[in-house]
């Protein structure tokens, strides 16, 4: 996805890493608009060290670094809180800069493993007269391995598919077909590492230049953009919803006689209904089976009633 951003007018490169010492850690709690209760809790430094790279002559740039104390405050939303707007999370305060800047911070939470990585590479790739940041955040499931392969790869990854894209125009890059290639060529590598054979990732990338935003996700990792207060969703999450209530599979010998909409209804009434009145086969049920296994029996008496000539397989 693609979304035009006015050009960055900063001059400079920055590069934050941030270290664990110790500032204050606290929760806000919000009962009214003008009341705050403040709760403190253990003491926490982060330092963010700071690199900016001067731009200018290539062989005059000059290196500075500085350490900066960061405060970071964890805001808790109050349930009867009345405010319009409530946000959660982490907030890191600093003082805004006219330059390209950064933050990154990761934590285990409440989890006993950290699978999450991140990572961020400026001027990782140039197209023409064009330069890119990549920024990437991947959520391991099963296991840290994929999520730190990608960490590691992904990007390297993007960079060969961008100079492999040769259409023509050195200042435009067919984005779409790039990180697809991207995204499947990393799959590839780890399909062929044995070591991640039950673990797997969600991903979502950004690829950001002077005046544009390419954003691709894998998953239910997500990319908001905030324009003139207003926050714009970059990426649509893969995932499962309370929305989605079954899954029907089915050979022809169910569809050549069956509807996708009549099956969906079938199968909806046979959930509810608290006896599963509508199937036949109690014995079945009797036995221990479930109202899935039902109201998969019930298509395929349904799909026989109606005349199919074919063998009817059908999974709910």
């Amino acid at each position: 996805m693609r979304k035009r951003l006015k050009p960055l007018s900063s001059p400079t490169k920055d590069h934050r890493r941030m270290t664990l010492n110790s500032v204050e850690l606290s929760i806000v709690k919000r009962k009214r608009a003008n009341r705050k209760r403040v709760l403190k809790l253990q003491s926490l430094n982060y330092t963010c060290q700071k690199k900016s790279n001067n731009s200018g002559d290539d062989n005059n740039k000059q290196l500075h670094c500085r350490e900066d104390p960061l405060k970071i405050t964890v805001s808790l939303s109050s349930s009867s809180s009345s405010l319009g707007e409530n946000v959660d999370g982490v907030v890191l305060s600093r003082e805004t800069r006219e330059e390209k800047h950064y933050g990154v911070v990761s934590v285990i939470g409440r989890r006993s493993e950290m699978e999450d990585a991140v990572r961020v590479e400026l001027d990782f790739a140039v197209k023409g007269s064009k330069k890119f940041d990549f920024f990437g955040v991947y959520d391991g499931h099963g296991g840290a391995h994929v999520a730190g392969m990608c960490r590691e790869r992904l990007h390297e990854v993007l960079v060969s598919e961008l100079e492999n894209n040769n259409n023509g125009d050195d200042d435009e890059c067919e984005w779409e077909k790039i990180l697809e290639g991207c995204f499947g060529k990393m799959d590839e590598e780890v399909r062929g590492n044995a070591a991640a054979r039950t673990v797997g990732t969600t991903a979502v990338v950004g690829v950001v230049g002077e005046d544009e935003v390419v954003v691709a996700n894998c998953g239910d990792c997500r990319a908001v953009l905030s324009r003139d207060g207003v926050p714009l969703a970059l990426s649509t999450d893969h995932k499962r919803t309370d929305k989605d209530e079954f899954l029907i599979l089915g050979s022809d010998g169910l569809w050549d006689v069956v509807s996708n909409q009549l099956a969906c209804k079938v199968v909806k009434k046979c959930f509810h209904s608290q006896r599963n009145r509508l199937s036949n086969n109690k014995d079945l049920l009797n036995r221990g089976g479930s109202r899935s296994t039902a109201a998969a029996a019930l298509l395929a008496e349904l799909a026989m009633a109606r005349g199919s000539r074919d063998n009817i397989s059908v999974i709910v």
